[in-house]
């Protein structure tokens, strides 16, 4: 984002192209106005929905070749197949290919696919805390995105410490996504603020983003509820960070 426009989304692959329209999964802000493959909005995705085939994460490919707007493909893989360094052949056939999401397995194991993504300067994008520090200091040179970092936790406490722990390494990044995907229109701002403000102390700016988790909450949510929920728990802020948060953080995780 920039000077208060959206330009550009970074898709993370997580359900299918099948998806209300047109864009499967989730779709977010790099900044982007609605408009797009099937109306999309802009935003960094987070991750959701069930774990598409290869055949939606190829169409995911064909929506961003086909659509500007789209600047990035963090795409499904599973790390422990053992022919996971064909697959990411094959995805860096494509340009706007960033990084993997998908299952973790027995990925904290020495010789996993962790070092592939680590070699081949790919981003990871998961949801587990815990997991975390050790994938970090394993792999010092790996960029993580951390999902869905807003979203109320079943133990604060323990929750706050893991951010803590993770913010540690310099190359781990947050995204508030997916505030409204389990109550798209019954959501309140007072349930996230806590989370969103502990995260943007813990990581400042320059490592948190904003997520919308779009399309995940059609029909009942839109994404102008999504990112009313991230403005309203992240507060007033100066512009340069605003946009930091909603765009330039993507640009440096994703490598855009």
């Amino acid at each position: 984002m920039k000077r208060n426009r959206f330009e550009g989304s970074v898709v993370v692959c997580g359900g299918g192209c099948g998806a209300p329209g047109g864009v499967g999964g989730a779709v977010g802000g790099v900044g982007g106005a609605p408009g797009g493959a099937g109306g999309a909005p802009g935003g960094v995705g987070g991750a959701g929905g069930a774990p598409p085939g290869s055949n939606d994460t190829a169409c995911h490919f064909q929506l961003a070749a086909a659509h500007d707007f789209i600047r990035g493909v963090v795409a499904w893989a599973d790390l422990d197949d053992p022919n996971l360094g064909a697959v990411l052949d094959e995805y860096q056939r494509h340009a706007k290919f960033r990084g993997v999401t998908g299952p973790m397995g027995s990925g904290l194991r020495e010789g996993s696919g962790l070092g592939e993504l680590e070699a081949r300067d790919l981003t990871l994008d998961l949801e587990d805390l815990a997991l975390i520090p050790e994938i970090a200091e394993r792999h010092p040179r790996l960029r993580i995105v951390i999902d869905h970092l807003g979203r109320p936790p079943a133990d604060p406490d323990w929750w706050a410490r893991a951010v803590e722990r993770a913010a540690q390494h310099p190359l781990v990044f947050g995204k508030l996504s997916g505030l409204i995907t389990h109550c798209p229109t019954r959501w309140k701002a007072d349930d996230f603020r806590p989370y969103v403000q502990h995260a943007l102390r813990t990581f400042g700016p320059h490592r948190l983003m904003f997520g919308s988790d779009w399309p995940s909450y059609l029909p009942e949510g839109t994404f102008k509820e999504s990112l009313a929920a991230f403005t309203q728990s992240i507060g007033a802020l100066p512009l340069a960070m605003r946009e930091q948060l909603l765009g330039g953080t993507a640009e440096r995780a994703y490598g855009l």
